[in-house]
């Protein structure tokens, strides 16, 4: 295969040696742990904390995902510095499953019931009907509560999962519900807890359900206050630059100043009309617009000083627009300063650039911006066409019509200049019949008093010439350029609308359906042929058994993948490990995994990631795509269950014949 891997630098083509050193090569850029190995730093934070520093602990119920999609029992505590998941009662020894640093939670939000529908393209009804055989929910009131008293769950190892039985019906509104065994709706007593991309979690979504909906509510407003009084304690103890950073970066994103910049921007506009309008308005109104000009420049200047501080100071030159808003900033100032300087006071026309700042406010007017720049390459292959044709017709115009025209006292064609403008004049369509091309029939300018039906003419060239121009150049190119420049500027604003709603579609699966091996997934769908897939999933279980023992644990696995170069990194759980070896029944009595086991176990997330990517894709082709795509969406996914149906079937079949021997 020649494709490439599309997370990171790993081609087909490369050697195991080749491709270990680009697939785990650290791309010269700091790991979130600061240089430390991961296996010490995810063995030193899953310790279980004291007693003592609990805030909260409670019984409820954790979403798992990753192919099992279903409610585990879990006692979830919080601390001053971290939320924890755990198995066993308060008071156990055992080590925490997972942990989330309150400092690193971005939202805390109630999970509410949507329609079935949205459910059904999202996957919520799917995960929310696959429970688990033996964990039942709590009775009412005990989810929340102090879990000292709660059952231990049994062992999953040998038990085996099945859907819950399940049923719909109408509320008083007419809508159609579903309703779990317990009478309770898959979107009710559920919260979400989202976390930084760059943090611990790698942008990890956890979705949590309690048994009562006042348990939900209690806990959502308990992790919100932990939340912020864990970031305040860690923006207080930051040395003073990163405190005035992180207050000056809140201040200038929140809406209040995003509008208040917007308005001064949009008055600067019209305050620029009015002095256009009154041009000769006096020396009253001149020093008006004078004070003016100096106070919208000290404003944008203290803008640009927050914009640059606040996002200090690579990410401030990355972005174009910041870049583009300094420029007419600093133009303005040095205007103001060098007002005398013939040369540097035309700068002050820099100052109806202003408006152009205006679009980066909007969403609509930016993406509107991104497209005609965007659509601005591919025209220009059209319109050097068009300039090859009319220097052409130029250079022909000269040598045809430069004498008669200087005999008729016109300047049109004098040189190649002047015949260039000549002819873009003539594209124009703007009086070139009767100015230009008329004159050009007669050898001499008429007399005075002659009329021009009682000339004769003598030169039917110009007939020809800038008819055969005005074919080529004005209805042809000026045609064949508009339509590039329509064509690519569709293209840009269906490529800026696709990517916002595959960033809708991306969040409305991230607490659903995303699972923590889908970056390495994602790599491993570039190849084309099996045999390389197979090699380069060895290839990963190699690297990742660092004690050559020819098996891994969770640790080892857990510790390799975050320190593979994705953006987020891999964070890999228990729980993961769990789903990933079928509760750990591919596992020895270590719990640990050989390398044949974990070939297989990897293929099977490789078909799960298929069969979710074709489902998001038919998710995202209903609410954009022609009906044509999506019959094709719908077709790829028959044949896909097809063939699944047909291997399970081939399995059993087999699995049969080899019992009844």
């Amino acid at each position: 295969g020649k494709g490439a891997a599309r997370s990171h630098n790993v081609n087909q083509g490369d050697s195991l040696g080749d491709a270990e050193r680009r697939l785990f090569a650290r791309k010269g850029k700091a790991l979130p742990w600061n240089g430390r190995p991961a296996i010490e730093l995810l063995d030193e934070n899953l310790a279980l904390p004291d007693e003592a520093d609990v805030a909260k602990s409670g019984a409820l119920y954790l979403r798992c995902s990753g192919g099992r999609e279903d409610w585990q029992p879990r006692r979830m505590l919080t601390t001053p510095s971290i939320i924890g998941f755990t198995l066993n009662r308060k008071g156990s020894t055992e080590r925490l499953r997972d942990r989330i640093p309150l400092t690193d939670i971005r939202s805390v939000d109630l999970f509410e019931h949507v329609n079935p529908l949205e459910f059904l393209h999202s996957g919520t009804l799917r995960s929310s009907l696959v429970m688990s055989e033996d964990t039942p929910l709590p009775p009412r009131g005990e989810a929340g509560a102090d879990a000292e008293g709660s059952a231990k769950p049994k062992t999953p190892r040998t038990q085996k999962r099945q859907e819950s039985q399940s049923r719909f019906r109408l509320t008083e509104t007419g809508d159609l519900e579903h309703v779990m065994t317990d009478g309770s709706t898959p979107g009710s007593n559920s919260f979400v807890i989202r976390t930084l991309d760059d943090g611990w979690n790698s942008g990890r979504t956890y979705l949590l359900r309690c048994s009562t909906q006042e348990d939900t509510e209690a806990w959502v407003a308990h992790l919100r206050l932990m939340s912020d009084a864990a970031k305040y304690t860690h923006e207080t103890s930051l040395h003073l630059g990163l405190r005035i950073k992180v207050s000056l970066d809140r201040f200038y994103h929140a809406w209040p100043s995003q509008a208040f910049w917007g308005l001064m921007i949009a008055a600067n506009f019209i305050c620029n009309i009015w002095e256009a309008q009154e041009p000769d308005g006096g020396a009253e109104l001149e020093s008006l617009f004078k004070n003016l000009d100096i106070l919208f420049t000290c404003i944008f200047s203290f803008e640009i000083v927050i914009s640059l501080l606040s996002s200090w100071f690579l990410p401030f030159w990355r972005d174009a627009w910041n870049v583009f808003d300094f420029i007419v900033v600093a133009l303005s100032i040095t205007a103001l300063v060098a007002e005398e300087l013939p040369v540097l006071s035309t700068l002050r026309l820099i100052r109806v650039f202003r408006a152009v700042r205006l679009f980066r406010k909007f969403k609509s007017l930016r993406i509107i911006t991104n497209a005609i720049i965007g659509s601005l390459v591919p025209v220009l292959n059209t319109v050097l066409i068009l300039i090859l044709v009319t220097s052409m017709f130029a250079i022909l115009a000269v040598e045809l019509y430069h004498e008669r025209g200087a005999l008729q006292g016109t300047n049109d064609f004098k040189n190649f200049y002047f015949a260039l403008f000549t002819m873009y004049q003539v594209s124009t369509g703007d009086s070139w019949a009767s100015a230009i091309a008329r004159p050009l029939f007669y050898d001499l300018p008429p007399e005075p008093g002659d009329m021009e039906q009682d000339r004769e003419v003598t030169d039917y060239s110009p007939l020809i010439f800038f008819s055969t121009y005005t074919v080529v150049a004005s209805l042809i190119l000026l045609n064949v350029v508009v339509a590039v420049l329509l064509q690519n500027f569709q293209n840009c604003v269906d490529q800026d609308n696709n990517n916002i709603r595959m960033e809708a579609t991306e969040k409305a699966f991230r607490a659903e359906d995303l699972a923590p091996l889908d970056p390495i997934l994602m790599s491993l769908s570039a190849f084309d042929e099996p045999f390389l897939i197979e090699r380069y999933i060895r290839l990963i279980f190699r690297r990742l058994d660092t004690n050559k023992k020819k098996k891994i644990s969770w640790l080892d696995l857990a510790a390799g993948l975050r320190e593979m170069p994705f953006s987020p990194c891999i964070y890999f759980t228990v729980d993961d490990f769990d789903v990933f070896t079928n509760d750990r029944e591919n596992c020895d009595q270590d719990g640990n995994l050989d390398e044949e086991w974990f070939l297989v176990l990897f293929q099977d997330q490789l078909e799960r990631f298929y069969h979710r990517q074709l489902g998001r894709a038919l998710v995202s082709a209903r609410h954009s795509a022609t009906s044509q795509e999506e019959n094709v969406l719908l077709s790829l996914k028959m044949i896909y269950e097809t063939a699944k149906r047909a291997r399970k079937d081939d399995r059993d079949a087999e699995a049969g014949v080899v019992k009844g021997r």
